[in-house]
């Protein structure tokens, strides 16, 4: 009955409802997909706060459904243990992020935003139609009732001139001013380690065993997630987007509200779970009000993954994890080394149109002694000292 409209007003109405009777809906999400599907499913487990309280309620209704988790080597090992406490199935990725950040580039800023300036970077030919082959089949796009290649209107935004469909013709909120300056960073920027370290093993194992994912996202993480829920809701059944989110009208405040009242074991990482002041906590009503926070970890995902880091501050993700696992911190650090672009082209116009061509002859990428993310933060912050990453 919720889902007969999915709209952003929707979506609101579902994340202010009080906790109880999302984890009903929850349920009914778990079990719709599941009987859909005549019980082909698994829980797509991170190990994280959100698959924890996913794992359980799923658990509470279906004990045999089971838990995979895609072993990218990325995680704290804390994680990595409690995803073996849990009993999870284990899957790997085929290529080291080493290989993936050399090949694909460098995750900074947001997946969004990185997925523009990939795109964007790419070097119109002479006598060109379109853009490369492989990126044909996403060749068009429709904004403002202008026709632009998926290249073309990633640069439109970067720019700032896509123009939104409201009566005013305002500029469109898609556009992406402030990151312009970081498409001429001396280094690769895409978004597709997620899909190649995480993503793949997944669709490797769904191919494999016919199960499709449960999966923990929630729509407040990104404008993409919540593009997704207004798309299809919690469970998707298209063909080649079979998936369950049942939990994607929560909130990050009901996930550790649940945790507290159940008591649920979860991942040392995160710390204990109090009250934003601090005190100690005792959940007694499941629709508790108080406001929650971990006093270790925010998240613990990929704990080389610079997306969203130059919003943080003091207790920042690097800051951390220099304090907590100096050797993985230091892998992420140090090394790297200038090799000659295999993306350059010598005879490449410097402008298109408006556009500079971003065509260095040398870039930076991750070597056998680390991945090199000193100096791409250093050449970020240079561009951006009033959000820089702290490391």
């Amino acid at each position: 009955m919720y889902e007969t409209w999915h709209t952003a007003e929707k979506l609101k109405e579902l994340q202010s409802l009080p906790l109880d009777q999302k984890i009903q809906i929850t349920q009914a999400k778990v079990l719709e997909f599941y009987n859909k599907l005549n019980g082909n499913v698994f829980v797509s487990f991170s190990g994280g706060k959100d698959s924890t309280v996913l794992a359980h309620i799923v658990h509470s209704l279906l004990p045999d459904v089971p838990l995979v988790f895609v072993n990218t080597g990325l995680v704290y090992p804390e994680v990595q243990s409690f995803a073996k406490r849990m009993g999870s199935v284990f899957i790997y990725p085929k290529k080291s992020i080493r290989t993936v950040i050399t090949e694909t580039g460098y995750p900074i800023i947001s997946k969004e935003n990185a997925e523009a300036i990939y795109y964007a970077r790419r070097i119109r030919m002479p006598n060109e139609e379109g853009i490369r082959t492989s990126l044909r089949k996403r060749d068009e796009f429709k904004e403002g009732g202008r026709h632009f290649s998926y290249r073309n209107y990633r640069r439109e935004t970067l720019m700032g001139k896509v123009i939104s469909q409201d009566e005013r013709k305002t500029p469109s909120m898609f556009n992406k001013t402030k990151w312009l300056p970081a498409v001429y960073l001396p280094y690769r920027i895409g978004s597709k380690c997620c899909s190649i370290m995480k993503k793949s093993p997944g669709k490797r194992f769904q191919t494999k065993t016919k199960l499709y994912p449960i999966i923990a996202s929630m729509a407040e993480e990104s404008r993409l997630r919540k593009q997704a829920w207004l798309k299809t809701g919690c469970n998707s059944f298209e063909k080649t987007k079979v998936r369950s989110t049942p939990m994607a009208f929560w909130t990050e405040q009901d996930v550790l509200h649940y945790l507290s009242y159940y008591n649920i074991p979860y991942a040392s990482p995160y710390g204990e779970i109090v009250r934003a002041d601090g005190s100690v906590i005792s959940v007694n009503d499941i629709n508790d009000k108080h406001k929650l926070r971990c006093t270790g970890c925010h998240r613990t995902g990929c704990i080389f993954c610079l997306f969203g880091a130059h919003l943080e501050r003091d207790d920042g993700r690097l800051l951390r994890l220099k304090q907590t696992h100096p050797k993985q911190y230091d892998y992420c650090m140090r090394g790297g080394e200038w090799i000659d672009n295999p993306d350059h082209i010598s005879n490449a116009q410097k402008y298109d149109g408006d556009w500079e061509n971003w065509n260095p002859k040398k870039i930076w990428i991750p070597s056998k002694e680390g991945l090199g993310m000193q100096l791409v933060i250093d050449e970020f912050n240079k561009l951006y000292p009033k959000s820089p990453i702290c490391y």
